[in-house]
């Protein structure tokens, strides 16, 4: 994780280097003078950030401050100084998945136990009606025990709560962007769990199973185009993997796993499971995915196109 030096005060806080950047905010390690205790603050850059926006960073400390989960990264303080707005909380010095990404794929059964800590965190949010709406491995943090913890509830929000982009934006990063967003529906608990199961693959495979070089290009492939096989180099549980990735990454929202968990599990006992299973791997929490029609394919791409067009501006949360 790159870091650059900085030195500075923010309240009780003295900033010591910057941690990362992007969307409207900056990531800062820091000091807190009162209780000499290292933390994480995340700050507003002054001007970056419209009064919708202001208003989306102070709720994302609040919904943080309400979801005390062990999985979950909380906040210790949240307030104003000098014009800035910021939050803080505990700092985790084991970096990102992204950054661990960065040295390549991932040991597999290392990948399914970070999976299975961020699936009980997310069915915990899910719980109590709050959605992430970005999950990422850039947004999954481990700490000094090598535990993931779930970060970054910025573009998260209360079931049924009013969303603060405008119309026609969609909110995440197209590299995890479940299909019904992308076809303009709201996001739901099963949006979540289809990013996650991105992340999951791309922990396992080195790479997310659907990229290009247009969001356009990769969004058509999330509403239409079938899970690529896991590498060769699963070894002999791919056969099985890969029918939890069909079930996981279903277009369908109800046709994926009933939870976070049930998904995890399924992984779980794939991977576990080996050349000992020559059936495929599937939770018993739901019935398979049904298998898809030309016709539905071909309507989906004209209302994939439709919305495509119709957002106009994807909003790219690189934090």
């Amino acid at each position: 994780m790159t870091t650059t030096t900085v030195t500075r005060s923010l309240g009780r806080y003295t900033l010591e280097s910057r941690l990362g950047a992007g969307g409207m905010a900056e990531v800062f390690r820091a000091t807190d003078t009162v209780l000499g205790r290292t933390v994480a603050i995340k700050i507003v850059r002054a001007g970056a950030a419209s009064v919708d926006e202001l208003r989306r960073f102070r709720r994302e400390a609040r919904l943080l401050a309400g979801l005390d989960h062990p999985g979950i990264v909380p906040v210790w303080d949240f307030g104003e100084d000098d014009g800035a707005s910021y939050f803080v909380m505990p700092y985790l010095g084991g970096g990102t998945l992204a950054d661990r990404l960065a040295e390549g794929a991932v040991d597999p059964a290392t990948a399914v136990a970070w999976i299975a800590q961020i699936a009980d965190a997310l069915d915990a949010a899910h719980a109590v009606g709050v959605l992430h709406r970005d999950v990422k491995p850039r947004n999954i943090l481990l700490d000094e025990r090598g535990a993931a913890r779930l970060a970054d509830f910025g573009l998260a929000r209360a079931l049924g709560a009013t969303r603060l982009t405008a119309a026609g934006l969609m909110v995440g990063t197209p590299l995890y962007l479940a299909p019904e967003i992308a076809l303009g529906c709201p996001a739901e608990p099963a949006s979540d769990r289809y990013a996650l199961a991105v992340t999951a693959f791309e922990l396992l495979a080195g790479r997310p199973p659907f990229h290009g070089d247009e969001p356009g290009e990769v969004i058509n492939q999330h509403v239409h185009a079938t899970p690529p096989p896991l590498p060769a180099w699963i070894g002999p549980a791919r056969t099985a993997l890969d029918a939890v990735f069909e079930r996981a990454l279903a277009k369908r929202p109800e046709d994926r796993h009933v939870s976070c968990a049930a998904m995890a599990r399924a992984l779980r006992e794939a991977l576990e499971a080996g050349p000992e299973r020559s059936e495929p791997v599937r939770s018993g929490a739901a019935a398979p995915p049904a298998p898809r029609r030309r016709r539905r394919r071909a309507a989906l791409g004209l209302v994939v196109l439709a919305a495509v067009v119709a957002a106009g501006t994807l909003l790219l949360a690189a934090l």
